[in-house]
């Protein structure tokens, strides 16, 4: 019954958001019929349809002698604006219907800015998203009112950034260019989008080839018209592109450009933390637009350039500021109606009315952008695992499934955002050394203990190490490679705990301790597989560390803060079973309520819990369950992961799986715990 509850209210909510959202297309068609201006009559139409009526002749020379800001836009625009122009040709088109049509790709525009932001966020945020964004007055002004086209850059730029977060460079760099082709202003968050890059620690390469693509695409859309005078004119040296220097401060002769200025201290201050995640990724991009509309006189269709941003930070704020933003539309409509039809017929003069609205609206501006900083900077600094490394601590006996369960939680992090290292890497000698026969490795005078310590501090404190790889193939040390913390920080090896300093510096501590006989099996399987050896081989070695696997190893365990065990519901055959069931024990202070919550909703999964003193309590997770569902719980309880940026995460299945989805909702638990 709860499970039908739950579904009927998602269902009702899915309904009312699909109703809103075909309500605004249909509103949106009938202002778009209805309404038409100054740009769309006598600028943009007669340009597209000289292009297309010329049989695609050079508009911008046709168009040169007159002003060149009819169409500042490069060439990309007018391609997109004739294409419905082109299919609707057989249409005995009215002027009205001429209109609308032209306005059809902004509508489309419109559509992929929602769509994008709504992947970004969870279905408890869509019902604000919509009536945020979709029903924004100002974006339905500046697109279907006063017909500006400035949708058509911001969804090809958002439409970029959702295949960056879902690491497709290259169709990133498409869409960036495509995006610029299309308004030139974009080139202004190529620096921030660059600082991004480099904070991901992607390689050089990869950050080069994106750069080639975007510059090659957006050259190669603008091969056309590059070389033709009227079209540089037109697009690089028009008068709106001149008012990103007018603010300065005078000094004698010399001039302090503000704009400039304060876009390179907000380029500094991005480079100034740990790591960009998406979230303050997406808030520094909002306020690369933002400088231009304080430090200029924007026109009508720049806070377009802005709005979206603004709205997704607001849609998931659960605070009443997202009123601000809808005072700051409210000056939006009160400047731009005093300055297009100004009266002399009021109390106040019109010039003086006119300033006083543009100083609220610049105020309201700059207020909604304070409050988005510190909204992202909380965010920020409110998980430990955003502003600095989070590290993780995975010990356990040798073939306790320390790497598996490691490579997990890689595969959900990412390769970008997390970083592992193995504690074999510490060993003293090589394979074939003498001291081998006088110490095992799980000995902790055989391993370089402290100086693993030393290491763990400096990738703490953001320094870039390099390290040895021991090749377990080769019985040899592979050369030093670089490492460095990002997002997380799995350590996994035989003695994480067994210094107290070592210890301290761990965020969250966990023990893989299965039975001795499913030990023994992944042991055995392990190395006659991946390491050459024979059964009988794997067994003596076994009975051999016994004694250090006693003293050394397990008694590490009492450190731990999670203590993970593996069980068969049946008898050990001596076979690798497929699926297994876990134990988890773990303090009593972490709130399970809504782990159970999350999970009782699928009949196919058990999860028994019970305290087992007045410290611990254990959970019992068995059954079957998929990656997909997974990942869509993961989508709506684990918020982190999205603002991380972090889009397709790698869940494993069954009890396994939910193990490690376990061990994520902890992770940003104990990383805002810990802030």
């Amino acid at each position: 019954m709860e499970f039908k509850q739950f579904i009927l209210k998602l269902s009702l909510q899915s309904r009312l958001c699909a109703f809103l959202f075909v309500a605004g297309i249909l509103i949106k068609l009938t202002i778009s019929f209805s309404f038409s201006s100054t740009y769309t009559n006598n600028f943009f139409l007669p340009f597209v349809d000289y292009f297309i009526s010329s049989g695609f002749s050079n508009p911008y020379q046709q168009f040169a002698s007159g002003s060149i800001e009819i169409f500042p836009y490069p060439m990309l625009m007018l391609v997109i604006l004739s294409m419905p122009k082109i299919l609707f040709s057989w249409v005995n088109a009215s002027p009205e219907l001429s209109i609308l049509i032209i306005k059809l790709p902004l509508l489309c525009a419109d559509i992929a800015i929602f769509y994008v932001l709504k992947s970004w966020l969870n279905h408890k945020h869509l019902l604000k998203l919509i009536l945020l964004y979709w029903f924004s007055p100002v974006l339905i002004y500046i697109s279907y009112i006063h017909g500006q086209l400035d949708a058509i850059p911001i969804a090809l730029l958002f439409v970029s950034l959702y295949f960056l977060f879902h690491n497709s460079l290259k169709a990133s760099a498409v869409f960036l260019a495509c995006s610029m082709a299309t308004k030139t202003v974009i080139v202004a968050i190529m620096p921030m989008l660059l600082i991004f890059l480099l904070s991901q620690r992607l390689p050089t390469s990869q950050i080069a080839k994106f750069i080639a693509i975007s510059v090659g695409s957006f050259l190669l859309i603008n091969s056309l018209y590059l070389f033709d005078a009227s079209f540089l004119s037109m697009v690089f040296n028009n008068q709106q592109q001149s008012k990103l220097l007018l603010s300065t401060i005078q000094f004698g002769e010399v001039s302090l450009y503000l704009l400039p200025l304060a876009y390179c201290a907000i380029l500094l201050k991005g480079l100034s933390f740990h790591t960009l995640n998406k979230d303050i990724f997406v808030m520094f991009l909002g306020f690369c637009f933002a400088m231009l509309l304080i430090f200029t006189q924007p026109t009508q269709g720049w806070y377009f350039w802005l709005l979206p941003f603004l709205f997704y930070f607001y849609s998931k704020s659960s605070s009443r500021a997202f009123l601000m933003v809808l005072l700051l539309q409210l000056a939006y409509i009160s400047f731009f109606v005093l300055h297009e039809f100004p009266s002399e017929d009021t109390a106040i003069p019109s010039t003086l009315a006119i300033n006083l609205s543009f100083t609220f609206l610049q105020v309201l501006l700059i207020f909604n952008c304070y409050w988005i900083y510190m909204y992202g900077l909380n965010k920020y600094s409110q998980h430990k695992i955003t502003s600095v490394p989070f590290l993780i601590g995975v010990g356990g006996d040798s073939g306790s499934g320390k790497s598996s369960f490691s490579n997990a939680l890689v595969d959900i992090f990412s390769a970008n955002k997390s970083s592992q290292l193995h504690g074999d890497d510490l060993h003293k000698w090589e394979r074939g050394n003498d001291n081998w026969s006088k110490h095992t490795h799980l000995d902790p005078k055989a391993n370089r203990l402290h100086n693993e310590l030393r290491i763990l501090k400096d990738l703490l404190n953001g320094k870039t190490v390099y390290r040895e790889k021991y090749n377990h193939n080769t019985g040899k040390f592979d050369k030093p490679f670089p490492v460095s913390a990002p997002n997380l920080l799995i350590y996994e090896g035989l003695h994480p705990f067994f210094l107290e300093r070592q210890r301290a510096l761990f965020d969250l501590k966990i023990f893989l301790n299965p039975s001795a006989e499913l030990n023994a099996a992944w042991k055995i399987a392990r190395d006659t597989k991946s390491r050459g050896k024979s059964k009988e081989d794997v067994m003596n070695q076994i009975n051999h560390r016994a004694d250090d696997a006693k003293s050394y190893i397990q008694s590490q365990l009492k450190f731990a803060d999670l203590i993970i065990e593996p069980f068969l519901e049946s008898e050990f055959n001596g076979q690798l079973p497929e699926d297994l069931c876990y134990k988890m024990i773990l303090p009593n202070s972490f709130p399970m309520d809504k782990i159970f919550e999350i999970f009782s909703y699928y009949p196919e999964l058990i999860l028994e819990h019970d305290f087992l003193n007045d410290n611990e309590q254990i959970i019992c997770v068995k059954g079957v369950f998929s990656p997909a569902n997974l990942a869509l719980l993961a989508y709506e309880h684990i918020e982190g992961l999205q603002e991380l940026g972090i889009s397709r995460p790698n869940w494993p299945s069954n009890a396994f799986g939910v193990i490690v989805f376990i061990v994520t909702y902890m992770v940003f638990e104990e990383a805002e715990h810990a802030r």
